[in-house]
């Protein structure tokens, strides 16, 4: 995807979010934790990308899920500056702001 490339290029990490509007766990992340101060703080530093998945995904919406294996939504993968998929800060599923936010934190 240009725009995952285009970050890498301006060393910038990219936040990807999985979501759909027809998806319950997605409408509750998208008014918690997507309107939530913090985590807007934390998304501010990446590029963030939103893969829709409301209707049929595009080509590269369903290669994306392929390659960071989605098995459902929302899921959430973080990609460093330098284009690394960071496998601890991903998350399927939506359990509230808190657990997003203590996600994020450095160990």
């Amino acid at each position: 995807m240009k725009a995952i490339e285009d970050a890498k290029a301006q060393k910038k990490p990219v936040a990807l979010l999985f979501t759909a509007d027809w998806c319950p766990p997605c409408k509750a992340m998208k008014k918690e934790a997507l309107t939530d101060k913090s985590v807007l703080e934390l998304l501010d530093k990446t590029v963030f990308l939103k893969v829709d998945f409301t209707g049929e995904p595009d080509a590269d919406g369903r290669k994306l899920a392929e390659q960071h294996k989605v098995e459902g939504i929302p899921h959430m993968v973080f990609i460093n500056a330098k284009g690394e998929v960071q496998p601890k800060l991903t998350m399927s599923g939506y359990g509230g702001v808190e657990p997003l936010k203590r996600s994020q934190q450095p160990p």
